[in-house]
């Protein structure tokens, strides 16, 4: 869908994210599916490009919310402007060795030059030192930051 359209914010973003050092995705939540994925989220979860963005997105998405509500209401804050980006810090699986490793993922909300809405998330690992448990972070229009 997004290597078919001409407009060049468009590209930017699909080549922002594939060629991201870090781990990145962007990804529809209607029709719920993974679009792309950096080289480094597929070597933090030993996995192939294709392989990850065959990824059913409720599976995927799962793993960033503790309920399908939570869930719900991070897409619907993000769809609407009353979130600039929501910060998420959790333990998240590993697809290779199914182990768990303490994940910061900031998802942040774009919109495509036809109007469709995706969401495109960051992740980088948290020294196991300075992680405290799941918290969740809105940041909102004046800068200002508050727990979910």
């Amino acid at each position: 869908m997004l290597r078919a359209q001409d407009s060049k914010s468009d590209q930017a973003i699909l080549r922002s994210v594939r060629y991201a050092h870090s781990s990145s995705a962007l990804w529809m939540v209607d029709p719920p599916w993974v679009i792309e994925t950096s080289l480094g989220a597929c070597r933090l979860q030993g996995a192939s490009r294709a392989d990850i963005v065959k990824i059913p997105l409720l599976d995927w998405y799962r793993y960033f919310s503790p309920t399908p509500e939570a869930s719900r209401a991070t897409q619907k804050a993000l769809r609407n402007g009353d979130a600039l980006a929501i910060d998420l810090t959790m333990e998240a699986p590993i697809f290779r060795t199914g182990g768990r490793v303490p994940v910061r993922t900031t998802f942040t909300p774009l919109w495509l030059s036809d109007g469709t809405f995706v969401i495109r998330g960051d992740s980088s690992i948290v020294p196991i030192d300075e992680y405290h448990g799941q918290s969740v972070t809105a940041i909102t229009q004046d800068d200002m930051t508050f727990e979910l």
